[in-house]
């Protein structure tokens, strides 16, 4: 009897192990195709990169749109998480065309002839343009050479071309697309959007979409007003290689119910107008959830912001992402009085924030280059009277945890009032800002609030804000806010300084290693303290430059280091001099004034010499989008080659060499 309990238990036990052990494996994660020529879930099965063959059903195919797999608000979804879905980026249906003699230009929607066959016009050339690229649609790849005969429309005919390639698949997001079901209609069509990417099960088992081709990315542009292109929101996701945008070069700073206003201003229509209203979208991607990587991704034009945290972030990863160009509220910024926050580690490698505040052209003059300020218009601070901070990257949610963040080889140019904003975090752990470029912005380099710990190591933070009345920059600048009231092309320069570290905690530590710190505003460096105890607070600098300058607009000299105190001016006892340190040690500083006892003559083994800039202030749009030449005149290496004592970049950041004083390590190194 005892033998045949025991017996019952181990078969309990073993029936227990394989089943339950089986519950808990993820379901069989499905992998869908989606291209150009595809067909629709009754012709195709999805689950092959091929064309629709023309005739049958359950056909060995791809989908023909993304929002069959993905979903709608009025329609299927086909995708569940965990699953993969891969978007080919060259166009089957597409083609692009080298023209010239263009003389009246094609529109969109224009219809031409080529040896009988009929294609529609998908890209037309920039205003003012006779030469260069159109992308066209139609049944079959046409004559390697020939003319575009006008059927319907308007544009010059007959067109020379030359084939030159395959187009880039576009995928039109929003009112009319696939799978829309009966829930959209012209009366709300910003309303007809994708579903929600459903998320990945766990941190090992995510839910990816992948753009694939040979030539291009895939494109998913938004139309009517759809706010958000495409939404990342459950957490656990990969996603890679994507193109995210609109087809307008209208601005959310300047929303109208007539739409855009020659003359005036670059406004997108009203959504509470009538339909049409655009093909603009108010923001490209949405994140919210843990476990995010985001790798490859070119998200560009918004009206309003490129990326949109619709929820709290926890871990999330860009790489080699590229941000330019958001006419309303920076390439990045948070929604305002939800209080998102970050947890977590969260981070940026090889990215690119550029022109935040722009709007940007469509098409574009150049392309080729997205950091061509060409490319932009409109370009507008708080000078318009809206609630636009630019802003490379701007955490703007009131008061929420920003968790730990590493920002490593990346690039924050051009952006209005900020580059990268963290003001308005209540707490934070670690801030890293490594091998990276802060520079161009109208305001601050960097403004960061209430982290713990901040390290800025190899880094360029140039606070030069009146680059923007260089010609090429001046000349995109708003000349009118949003009544349309002239705004004589300016903008709110220097609200800040270099860097503004805002609530300084009791404890604090803020560490330069390797640094090129410089701006021409009112101060390198300035901090202010959270409250009025800002005990065992420290700022230290190793084999770092400061240079400092003369304001651009009072002629006087800046400051090297300004503490504000607990009220901003110099108040509370974090306000006295040395109340928060700053300790320089084998660094160089040249032309900033003495704040508190603080000078350039206040640290160890420093140099004080002219560095002798190539270019004053570094204004010269050519320096500071090329390479990095122009600290030609003071070979500091050679007098300070020493290693930082860093924890950061252990063995050095010169490939375990001795290092150079400052970001650059150009020069010959000593063995």
């Amino acid at each position: 009897m005892k033998f045949y309990s025991l017996w019952l238990s181990m078969k309990s036990l073993i029936f227990f192990l394989i089943f339950g052990y089986i519950s808990i494996l993820p379901a069989w994660a499905a992998v869908w195709f989606v291209r150009d020529g595809g067909g629709t879930p009754v012709q195709c099965t999805g689950t092959t990169n091929a064309v629709f063959p023309g005739s049958g059903e359950g056909q060995p195919c791809a989908i023909e749109h993304p929002s069959w797999v993905i979903g709608t608000n009025g329609g299927q979804q086909l995708m569940s998480g965990g699953d993969t879905l891969y978007i080919e980026g060259d166009s089957d249906i597409s083609w692009n065309f080298k023209v010239s003699g263009v003389t009246d230009l094609p529109a969109v929607g224009d219809t031409y002839s080529v040896n009988g066959v009929n294609y529609t016009i998908t890209l037309s050339l920039p205003t003012g343009y006779t030469s260069g690229v159109i992308a066209a649609s139609g049944a079959s790849k046409p004559l390697s050479s020939g003319s575009l005969t006008l059927v319907s429309g308007s544009g010059t005919s007959p067109i020379p071309y030359t084939v030159i390639s395959t187009a880039q698949a576009q995928f039109m997001i929003g009112f009319e697309m696939p799978n829309s079901g009966t829930s959209c209609a012209k009366s709300y069509a910003y309303d007809c959007h994708l579903s929600p990417v459903p998320g990945g099960p766990s941190p090992k088992n995510v839910t990816k979409v992948i753009g694939i081709g040979n030539y291009y990315k895939p494109q998913l542009w938004g139309t009517q007003g759809v706010s958000p292109v495409i939404s990342f929101t459950k957490g656990n996701y990969y996603i890679e290689d994507l193109e995210i945008t609109d087809h307008s070069p209208c601005s959310g700073q300047y929303m109208d119910p007539k739409g855009i206003v020659d003359g005036v201003s670059p406004a997108c229509k009203y959504t509470g107008a009538d339909y049409p209203f655009g093909l603009y979208a108010k923001s490209g991607i949405a994140l919210a959830g843990s476990n995010i990587t985001t790798k490859g991704l070119f998200v560009h034009r918004f009206a309003s912001q490129n990326i949109w945290f619709s929820g709290n972030v926890e871990n999330w990863h860009s790489i080699n992402d590229v941000f330019v160009g958001s006419g309303g509220g920076g390439a990045l910024t948070n929604t305002d009085g939800d209080h998102e926050s970050f947890s977590g580690t969260n981070t940026m490698t090889n990215d690119i924030w550029a022109f935040g505040g722009c709007s940007e052209h469509y098409p574009n003059p150049n392309p080729n280059n997205m950091l061509d300020p060409a490319n932009y218009h409109h370009c507008c601070d708080q000078t318009c009277q809206a609630y636009s901070l630019g802003g490379g990257f701007m955490q703007q949610s009131g008061s929420a945890p920003c968790g730990n963040w590493t920002i490593t080889n990346s690039k924050f140019l051009y952006n209005l009032k900020t580059n990268i904003d963290f003001l308005h975090c209540s707490s934070g752990g670690i801030f890293n800002f490594i091998n990276s470029v802060s520079e161009g912005s109208s305001g601050e380099a960097i403004k960061i609030a209430n982290f713990s710990t901040i390290n800025m190591e190899g880094s360029k933070l140039i606070g030069n804000a009146p680059v923007w009345y260089q010609p090429a920059l001046k000349a995109i600048i708003s000349p009118y806010d949003i009544q349309g009231n002239p705004t004589n092309s300016s903008l709110m320069m220097c609200r800040g300084h270099a860097v503004n570290i805002f609530a300084i905690q009791p404890g604090e530590k803020i560490n330069y290693v390797n640094d090129d710190v410089t701006g021409n505003c009112t101060a390198l460096i300035e901090i202010s303290a959270k409250s009025d105890s800002c005990l065992g607070s420290a700022v230290s600098a190793i084999n770092t430059k400061f240079i400092g300058g003369y304001a651009y607009d009072t002629q006087e000299q800046i400051d090297l280091f300004y503490n504000g105190g607990s009220d901003g001016d110099q108040g509370g006892n974090c306000g006295s001099a040395n109340s928060v340190p700053l300790t320089m040690v084998n660094s160089s500083c040249y032309g900033a004034r003495a704040y508190g006892g603080i000078s350039c003559n206040s640290g160890t083994n420093m140099i004080t010499a002219d560095p002798l800039i190539v270019g004053e202030q570094k204004t010269s749009l050519s320096k500071l989008l090329g390479p990095d030449s122009y600290y030609g005149g003071l070979d500091l290496g050679s007098l300070l080659d020493l290693q930082p004592n860093s924890p950061l970049i252990k063995k050095g950041n010169n490939n375990g060499k001795p290092v150079d004083i400052g970001a650059e390590q150009s020069k010959p190194q000593k063995q």
